[in-house]
């Protein structure tokens, strides 16, 4: 039988492949045109977030790519086996994902996808990976190629089986494959994560909580000189804690629920910067902190140390301003009549009870059994993010409780019956010192105030 040679095949869609990258081309080219930001490398490592920041042509941008790879795509499912679909379809990725030089402060990295979806941009680096890996495929022996998939699917599997049991203590081939071979797949195709949660210790989980400020609308055509004597608009505030298993499960898969997870574990990442490592700056924080110490009491079991977290760089300027803008335009926190004007941010920690809280300790000399309940309110660690306005704007930098612990504990004289029993709302205040409804202005474990 007679085989033709791919380089000689010329399907009757090649000169539409061929024309469908252009789309990308003026994905890029209006990138220039418009001057959108573009992404200068920090001395080869990350790229400067003012560059991350959305543009107006950003839309147009990403509809270009997106309807490029598209066709590309719809071309190459045509004739898979034609290694000139394949070379478009790497072509244009890298596009996508941009070219150029990281040198420092001069260097820039040119692509048609805008920076502010950079994650779209290393998903076109793997199609980019993926394109060239299948224009080798289609020159060697169909046999070759079933082996080297059958390679690759094992090395897969035994990246996820080393994941799962490199939990410490865990056998030595296990540690060095997971180290040395697996991680780096693992971490990149982000498949690392889960498998380590909940073995053998899963630590605190992580929830936020959102006090929204509400304001009334106003009528646009109502006289400033006229109502210069009316009360203020009316206020309300409502808290929103995510994520919740009770309104986060609109569709079957939960995936809006999953998403808040991810994205509160996203947030709850803090950064090297603690109170012992900048004396100068670490002080002036302290010494805000300490001044409205009266209004907001510390947590008298908690050290300073631990009462400071200090996000990375990317959580204030990117993950949550981002999130107080979704929250501030999602139709589930409206309210008829109001208007969202600002929100204040906490981050939670919630500490899972270990064996021993579970079973109960003896507490002497009244030999009682204290079993504290897996939700009780001295379990929760509120760290304040900052307030925000609607438009994801950080309101007051220099806020004394940025970043600062937030507690919530039993009050001294009634530690052990503050664990030991259920506590109605009219005894919360007896029993606790709740400083987050101090200072948000709203009882938290109520839904609205008026």
């Amino acid at each position: 039988m007679h085989h033709r040679n791919p380089l000689s095949v010329r399907p009757e869609w090649f000169f539409q492949v061929l024309s469908v990258w252009r789309l990308v081309v003026a994905a890029l080219i209006t990138g220039f045109v418009t001057k959108a930001p573009r992404i200068g490398f920090d001395g080869y490592t990350r790229a400067s977030l003012q560059a991350l920041e959305p543009h107006s042509a950003d839309g147009i941008r990403i509809s270009l790519c997106g309807l490029g790879m598209l066709l590309i795509g719809a071309g190459i499912s045509q004739r898979p086996t034609w290694f000139g679909g394949w070379v478009f379809a790497a072509f244009g990725s890298l596009l996508c994902y941009g070219y150029g030089q990281g040198d420092g402060n001069s260097g820039y990295w040119f692509a048609a996808i805008p920076n502010s979806w950079d994650s779209m941009q290393t998903v076109s680096l793997m199609v980019m990976v993926i394109s060239l890996l299948a224009i080798i495929a289609c020159f060697i022996p169909r046999k070759i190629s079933f082996v080297l998939i059958s390679v690759f699917v094992f090395y897969h599997f035994m990246g996820i089986y080393s994941a799962i049991t490199a939990v410490p203590p865990a056998p030595w081939l296990s540690t060095n494959y997971w180290a040395r071979v697996a991680r780096p797949y693992l971490h990149f195709v982000y498949l690392n994560n889960a498998y380590q949660f909940y073995s053998p210790d899963p630590g605190p989980s992580s929830l936020c909580w959102f006090c929204i400020t509400y304001e009334e609308i106003q009528p646009e055509n109502s006289n400033v000189i006229e109502d210069a004597s009316k009360p203020p608009p009316k206020q309300v505030k409502k808290w929103v804690k995510l994520p919740s298993r009770e309104t986060d499960n609109p569709d079957p898969f939960s995936l809006i629920y999953f998403r808040y997870l991810a994205t509160i574990e996203n947030a709850a990442h803090t950064g090297a910067q603690q109170l012992s490592i900048a004396p100068i700056e670490n002080q002036e924080m302290v010494s805000r902190r300490n001044a409205v110490i009266n209004e907001f009491p510390k947590h008298p079991d908690i050290p300073d140390i631990s009462e400071y977290r200090h996000p990375p760089e990317h959580i204030p300027h990117l993950v949550v301003p981002s999130f107080t803008k979704h929250i501030a335009r999602s139709p589930r926190y409206q309210l008829p009549g109001m208007k969202i004007v600002s929100m204040k941010v906490y981050r939670v920690e919630h500490s899972i009870p270990d064996v021993h809280e579970f079973r109960g300790r003896k507490v002497e000399p009244e030999g009682t059994i204290i079993q504290p309940h897996p939700y009780y309110p001295g379990s929760f660690l509120p760290f304040y993010l900052g307030e925000y306005s609607a438009d994801g704007r950080l309101i007051n930098p220099e806020d004394p409780m940025l970043y600062w612990l937030v507690p919530i504990f039993p009050r001294p004289d009634r530690v052990f019956e503050a664990q030991k029993r259920d506590i109605t709302d009219d005894e919360y205040s007896d029993y606790y010192i709740d400083v987050v409804t101090i200072h948000a202005g709203a009882d938290h474990r109520k839904e609205l105030l008026k």
